[in-house]
């Protein structure tokens, strides 16, 4: 790692590392945003297509809500988020049905 010494502060040229939370790591209010756009993504996905998705377009999702998640600065596991979209599914479906 390349360091330069300026004054008292040091500066770094590589990027400092992320680390992925599990779920239950992660703040409430970061819990309800991931929860917010895996929700909004599936419903749009459903009401667009007018069925449910199945296990490649599952994985799209997440794959999308991911991206969307990173963009946030919300550091999680894809696992995680793929076993928290999965344990949300019925719940998402019994809300489209009251639409």
């Amino acid at each position: 790692m390349i360091k330069q010494q300026i004054g008292n502060d040091i500066k770094s040229k590589e990027p400092l590392a992320q680390n992925n939370k599990k779920w239950c790591q992660l703040k409430k209010n970061e819990q309800i945003c991931i929860s917010n756009i895996l929700r909004n993504q599936y419903i749009d996905f459903v009401l667009g297509k007018d069925r449910k998705p199945n296990k490649n377009e599952k994985e799209f999702i997440t794959a999308c809500a991911y991206l969307e998640v990173l963009e946030n600065q919300i550091y999680i596991s894809v696992p995680d988020l793929r076993k928290y979209f999965q344990s949300r599914i019925p719940k998402y479906d019994i809300s489209i049905e009251k639409f």
